[in-house]
């Protein structure tokens, strides 16, 4: 019986609320915190500063199977919310 090989990876993920509604979307924090971009909510159509609506910022890291299919997530760790990506 073969054994299956795993290996990790990682994405920098930041939440952010809508000002106007209050919900919550995720997305990467290169886009959001790094170019300061702008988004719109899937919920009230506001468009808003993903950066200054940070609420969180975290690491997930995926275990992925040999045959590059995803087998699990978590978060690994909370990360600063000015911290570069450098």
């Amino acid at each position: 019986m073969e054994e299956l090989v795993y290996m990790n990876t990682w994405l920098d993920v930041a939440v952010v609320r809508c000002p106007n509604c209050g919900n919550y979307h995720v997305d990467a924090s290169w886009f959001l915190i790094e170019l300061e971009s702008d988004i719109q909510c899937g919920r009230c159509q506001t468009e808003f500063n993903g950066k200054d609506n940070t609420t969180d910022r975290v690491l997930l890291e995926f275990t992925i199977d040999e045959e590059g299919k995803m087998q699990n997530v978590r978060v690994k760790e909370h990360l600063p919310i000015e911290q570069n990506l450098e």
